[in-house]
């Protein structure tokens, strides 16, 4: 079954309860190459074009292109991501795959996000191994997505053999994400990293420095707190 016949199976049953899902499923069922024009024109007759059909526009246009570029790749990932649109996000990971931009930093840290955010860490897991250039957007994706799913001593391990590995420069949404996963972790791995911000020269965002302060409190370590408010 092809990626469209998908999606439009995975519409079809609520067409009935929502005419503009039904219109949906309709243009979807014209994207071939020679009933383009049929589906563009039945997306135009929509009177309210939400993100759904927006969507839907941005997947039938991948599928009868030829060569995809990678923006419109992750952007269209990006939204399925945006949506929580597992289905429609896998299908643009497979399309991914067959137009041969599965090694792109920028396509591979959407579908890090994207599977982060619908729950299958095994997945972001899988893209984040098999891309071989890791850029910090890509690392900072996965280490949050392991800080979310509360696999934090993951989440820590990732990011050091990030620095050791990858020439991974880390930025404040690093330090920012472990020192959220280091709240919950034993304090001496909490003050490490923020030798580490302190190196790095973050001690000065505000970002950071909100972070810093939320892990210490939830220690009970004031005088650690005093010195993040003395340094910022």
């Amino acid at each position: 079954m092809s990626s469209v016949s998908c999606v439009a199976s995975a519409i079809r049953p609520a067409a009935s309860q929502n005419s503009l899902l039904h219109k949906l499923g309709s243009s979807l069922l014209y994207s071939k190459p020679h009933r383009l024009r049929r589906a563009l024109n039945l997306f135009d007759e929509m009177p309210h074009r939400g993100p759904v059909p927006v969507l839907t526009s941005q997947l039938h246009t991948l599928a009868v292109a030829a060569a995809p570029k990678p923006f419109a790749l992750s952007s269209s990932v990006a939204a399925c991501a945006k949506l929580r649109a597992a289905r429609p996000g896998a299908q643009l990971h497979a399309r991914v795959v067959v137009s041969g931009h599965g090694s792109n930093p920028v396509v591979g840290t959407a579908l890090v996000d994207l599977y982060a955010k619908v729950g299958r860490l095994d997945s972001a897991s899988a893209v984040f191994r098999s891309c071989p250039a890791k850029d910090a957007v890509m690392v900072n994706s996965m280490v949050s997505a392991f800080v979310g799913f509360g696999a934090r001593e993951v989440a820590l391990a990732l990011f050091v053999d990030a620095m050791r590995g990858f020439d991974f420069q880390p930025t404040e949404f690093s330090f920012s994400c472990l020192a959220k996963a280091c709240s919950e972790m034993e304090r001496g791995i909490g003050e490490q990293i923020h030798g580490c911000v302190v190196k790095a020269g973050f001690d000065a965002c505000c970002f950071v420095v909100t972070s810093l302060l939320d892990m210490y409190a939830s220690f009970g370590d004031v005088e650690n707190m005093e010195i993040v408010l003395a340094a910022y």
